[in-house]
């Protein structure tokens, strides 16, 4: 019975090491398990890099950088006469019209006669032409006479000085007189009064605003506001036109010169027709805060008309390699600086520098800095920032988009 009783005693002396021995080892191993996961990330003066278990890895979000795409941009504009080849003719003197011989519609070749009209300001400067002329005739032979004079002793050396000197003078006078004439149209050949308003570069005439016996002055061509006053008559080559346009602010971004278009207008709904953007300018319209920009927009077939309000869709622009967009919570302002945190490598994650350069969407930012294709922290790049070395007040890392 003892005996029995002792052996007893030492089964559960033997189950109670054993236990102990199994629960110091499973101990052990948890602890190994929890030293491991619990490992510190190794952090540099730029970077974080986290082992494979690390929690840590749970908080954060990645996403793929992409090419920013610029979109279609939808605008307004009109249509006008391309002034590269337009030409509104005014009166450089003034008269009353005696005779209309173009007509609008009416094909003409620089020089033709659009108009006639009897003026006395050009009367007066043919005859001060015909003036000129007959002076310098008259000097001519009084400093002839006067160095005739001189070689036989009869005449004194300032007396030839001076006659040179008013030759001198009706050579000039006659040379002014003579380019005066010869802006308005005259050769000086005849006294006349009847001055021809001719056109100065060959096409169409698109537009008349004159009649017979109607009075021209040519102090209100010259006024202050010309574009107030009306041309005699507009020349143009009517199948070229430019086309206007009012950017607003938030649509410079996809609008640059050389960029394509298409326009439609109400008058042919089922056409569509092409352009270019040659200029945009460089400020905005400090009244209405929009870019002006313009267009030449191809017009052989006749059907486009000067005057048209057109709707435009500006044709996107191919992808820019620098250009990538990016969540707006990817980005972080610190010390006046923007950063992102790339993954070069799996579960590291090294801060980079970017430049911002405008709002994509309420969401999406466009930065330059960052390629296609690389990983980018998109939630947790503050957490990451914390963890850095402080080298930069702590208080300005903040995700903003109030500067852009």
């Amino acid at each position: 019975m003892r005996r029995a009783f002792t052996s007893h005693l030492v089964k559960l002396a033997g189950a109670f090491v054993l236990t102990l021995l199994v629960g110091l080892a499973l101990s052990g191993c948890g602890k190994h398990e929890k030293s491991s996961a619990a490992e510190p990330a190794r952090v540099t003066a730029n970077a974080v890099e986290f082992s494979p278990n690390a929690p840590q890895l749970h908080t954060l979000q990645i996403v793929a950088a992409k090419p920013f795409q610029h979109g279609d941009a939808q605008l307004t504009g009109q249509l006008v006469w391309d002034e590269d080849c337009t030409n509104r003719v005014f009166s450089p003197v003034a008269g009353r019209i005696e005779k209309v011989i173009a007509e609008v519609g009416q094909q003409v070749n620089k020089g033709d006669d659009l108009a006639e009209m009897r003026s006395p300001d050009f009367a007066q400067a043919d005859a001060d032409y015909e003036k000129a002329v007959s002076d310098l005739a008259q000097f001519e032979k009084a400093l002839t006479r006067e160095k005739t004079l001189a070689q036989h002793g009869a005449a004194a050396a300032k007396d030839v000085e001076g006659a040179q000197a008013d030759y001198n003078r009706a050579v000039a006078e006659k040379q002014r007189a003579q380019l005066h004439l010869q802006l308005l149209g005259g050769n000086g050949d005849k006294f006349t009064d009847l001055y021809r308003i001719t056109a100065p570069i060959a096409g169409v005439v698109v537009d008349k605003n004159v009649n017979v016996g109607q009075e021209v002055r040519a102090d209100i061509m010259l006024a202050n506001a010309p574009q107030l006053v009306l041309p005699l008559f507009t020349i143009t080559d009517p199948t070229k036109l430019w086309l206007q346009l009012d950017v607003p602010e938030n649509e410079l971004a996809e609008v640059h010169a050389n960029q394509p278009l298409e326009l439609k207008t109400s008058a042919y709904p089922d056409s569509v027709f092409d352009g270019n953007i040659t200029v945009v300018s460089a400020a905005l319209d400090p009244q209405t805060r929009v870019a002006h920009a313009r267009a030449t927009v191809d017009n052989s077939q006749g059907l486009l008309k000067a005057g048209m309000y057109v709707s435009v869709d500006v044709k996107e622009l191919a992808p820019s390699a620098n250009e990538v967009s990016l969540p707006s919570s990817a980005v972080i302002f610190l010390a006046g600086k923007y950063f992102v945190f790339v993954e070069p490598e799996t579960d590291k994650f090294e801060k980079r520098e970017v430049r911002m350069l405008r709002d994509a969407s309420a969401s999406v930012v466009v930065v330059r800095g960052v390629k296609p294709g690389e990983r980018v922290v998109s939630e947790g790049a503050l957490l990451l920032n914390e963890m850095l070395p402080e080298t930069e007040p702590a208080d300005d890392a903040v995700a903003t988009r109030s500067s852009l």
